[in-house]
């Protein structure tokens, strides 16, 4: 019997170009591909302009922007590697944030930031 993984957990990083392929054959077989380093490994992402654009038009930190883009890949989810409870109340609320606010009063300027973002991480 063939047991097909559920997850595959990588780094999301430059240096691999943000696996682009292992995501794109992730989605084609309904595997999740869940990000990991993904703070620590993207000191370049964190100051892209994607990311300081949705930081600021939501009022949120750079790394829970980078986490609502990362999440707003298809089929991708994060690792959020902290052990303090409030900044994950911190993550997890900031990412309810982004979605009310995208699907709300910023939804061209989440479509914008989030074609920008795809196009830097090789998506596009």
């Amino acid at each position: 019997m063939d047991v097909k993984p559920s997850v595959v957990q990588n780094r999301f990083y430059a240096d691999t170009r943000y696996d682009v392929q292992l995501r794109r054959f992730c989605r084609e077989q309904g595997i999740v591909f869940q990000s990991f380093w993904t703070l620590t490994g993207n000191p370049g992402l964190l100051k892209s302009e994607a990311v300081k654009e949705l930081a600021k038009a939501v009022g949120i930190s750079v790394q829970v922007a980078l986490y609502a883009l990362v999440v707003a890949l298809e089929k991708v989810t994060v690792l959020d590697g902290t052990t303090n409870e409030g900044r994950m109340v911190e993550d997890l609320g900031g990412l309810e944030k982004v979605g009310r606010w995208a699907e709300g009063e910023g939804r061209g300027e989440w479509e914008r930031i989030l074609e920008d973002f795809k196009e830097s991480v090789g998506e596009l």
